[in-house]
């Protein structure tokens, strides 16, 4: 799973955001060895969807228009995927499913149809934090909201560098 957000100042207003995910991603990052990846396990998708969860609710700090994308693939069950699907639906995002790695373009048409049904709700996205404050503070509002630190220490050398900026 990847979240990336990088938008200029006001510039741009997403009417929602889409988070990929699979099935194969949660179960690795609860534990399960690569070798084994493809079979049913429940527990270690319990444990790694917190992953999943995380990177849901640091994009609610931006808007509530969510849609997880999860890219099905031939192995994952239906257990899994049900799985899978009421977690995010409690936590207030959409989902859907893309089948498209096994059918191509007509496997995401769902999700498709589904992005385009959140994108008429009304726009409630909000920045992180003000652009008109120092690099520092910036880098101290993302690495304490998005990655779950508890205080930032920079160096007196970077506090330098970042003065030029």
């Amino acid at each position: 799973m990847a979240a990336t957000t990088r938008l200029t100042p006001a510039s741009i207003k997403p009417n929602a955001i889409v988070i990929n995910a699979t099935i194969r991603s949660m179960k690795y990052n609860g534990g399960v060895l690569k070798d084994a990846i493809n079979m049913e396990n429940m527990e270690a998708l319990a444990k790694g969807i917190e992953n999943l969860k995380t990177h849901i609710e640091n994009m609610q700090k931006y808007t509530k228009n969510i849609i997880v994308c999860l890219n099905k693939f031939n192995f994952d069950t239906e257990s899994e995927i049900k799985f899978v699907k009421n977690y995010v639906e409690a936590l207030g995002c959409s989902f859907d499913i893309s089948e498209s790695f096994a059918k191509g373009g007509e496997g995401a048409l769902g999700l498709a149809s589904k992005i385009i049904k959140i994108c008429d709700n009304e726009v409630d996205y909000h920045q992180l934090y003000d652009y008109n404050l120092s690099l520092i503070e910036k880098i101290n509002k993302v690495c304490t909201e998005i990655y779950r630190a508890s205080n930032v220490v920079i160096s007196d050398q970077a506090k330098e560098k970042l003065a030029l900026y």
